[in-house]
């Protein structure tokens, strides 16, 4: 997906930051995290997780869904954490993917 919006990628041992190639403004953020740091009530096992940059009049309304959490360690009107467990098609995270690169610019 990267490839497609002409953007840089930075890894290091814990995560994976993508950037459009003319700014170091990251719109995704991958990483492992235990769970429980997401959600006390949960277990401490390891999770795939992402923070994506949406709207502040959306981030309400997406943390009613299941799967999407405060962000971790970012500004939380304007970022998500969402869990990769399986609950979102390919697409529907792209989608989140293209609106978080589109308000980076």
């Amino acid at each position: 997906f990267t490839k497609s919006q002409n953007g840089k990628r930075t890894t290091d041992h814990e995560f994976t930051a993508y950037k459009p190639s003319d700014s170091d403004m990251m719109y995704v953020l991958m990483f492992s995290i235990g769970m429980h740091k997401l959600d006390k009530a949960c277990d401490e096992s390891q999770v795939d997780a992402m923070n994506i940059k949406v709207e502040p009049s959306k981030v309400g309304d997406l943390l009613q869904l299941p799967g999407f959490y405060p962000a971790y360690h970012m500004n939380k009107k304007h970022w998500l954490t969402i869990v990769l467990d399986g609950k979102f098609t390919a697409g529907e995270l792209y989608g989140l993917i293209d609106e978080s690169h589109g308000l980076t610019r």
